[in-house]
């Protein structure tokens, strides 16, 4: 991840060359004594320096990363976050878990922009070379996004696929993966719930908005506003309907579907 961010390289960067100067003082302090002592001393002082260095630089690193996913999962601006984070992640090796990873965000960016077929190009399946567990967890997560992006594109015969697969592959994390399972069921029970309305199924709408209430990230609340778009529609709960499709509309930012709504809603109107 360091070498993903220019901030981080330079903190590396900045890191090594204070690094080697210390070190070179501390040689030039430690010339007269034992030469024994003068080679635990610079070892001691290259060894502390380097980890700090890395340090630094990973904490930067993971500072820049952090300040990106607010832009998509709380500023609600998907085309500034795809543009900056684009070349992170493909600066990434192909297979290995970060690229996984950034591949899944830079998926969400794309569905958050309308682009949901892109979205679903840009997803890549965990190396083989990678320990189970691992690429059992990372294979959850690629479920996950493909399944939100199906459901997102309205298909709900690919989409209700895309789900039952996920559904699938969080059972056999029932063994390996306890914990992890746990975590993804909820999205798990939240696709099956958005499958069964896409195919025109009623349900309580006033559920709905409770979970959106305890859900903690803007981007996760307008998946589950979208879905109650769907239920007072499928409830002809017109009021409901209008209510909450003005909420996405006012307050959805860049989002592809608030744009959508905005030219139905209009802020005078």
């Amino acid at each position: 991840m360091i070498g993903c961010f220019a901030k981080s390289r330079m903190a590396l960067a900045a890191g090594l060359v204070t690094t080697a100067v210390v070190t070179l003082c501390v040689a030039v302090r430690r010339a007269d004594g034992p030469l024994w002592l003068a080679v635990i001393a610079v070892a001691l002082v290259l060894t502390l320096g380097c980890l700090l260095s890395l340090l630094v630089a990973n904490m930067t690193a993971a500072h820049c990363d952090h300040a990106l996913q607010r832009l998509l999962h709380i500023d609600l601006e998907p085309e500034l976050f795809v543009k900056a984070y684009e070349p992170v992640a493909l600066s990434m090796r192909p297979g290995r878990a970060g690229r996984v990873i950034a591949a899944v965000n830079l998926s969400e960016g794309l569905c958050a922009m309308g682009e949901w077929r892109r979205a679903l190009q840009v997803i890549e399946e965990p190396g083989d070379d990678l320990p189970p567990l691992r690429r059992g967890a990372l294979k959850a997560l690629v479920m996950r996004s493909r399944s939100r992006c199906m459901l997102w594109s309205g298909d709900r015969e690919t989409a209700e696929r895309a789900v039952a697969e996920f559904k699938t592959c969080i059972e056999t994390l029932d063994s390996s993966n306890p914990r992890l399972a746990a975590e993804m069921r909820r999205d798990v029970e939240l696709y099956v719930l958005w499958c069964s309305l896409l195919a025109g199924e009623k349900t309580d709408t006033g559920r709905l908005e409770d979970l959106m209430k305890g859900t903690p990230t803007m981007l996760a609340k307008f998946d589950i506003c979208r879905m109650i778009v769907l239920a007072a529609k499928n409830n002809e709960d017109r009021l409901t309907e209008e209510r909450f499709c003005r909420l996405i509309a006012s307050e959805g930012g860049g989002l592809a579907c608030a744009a959508q709504m905005r030219l139905l809603y209009p802020a005078s109107s």
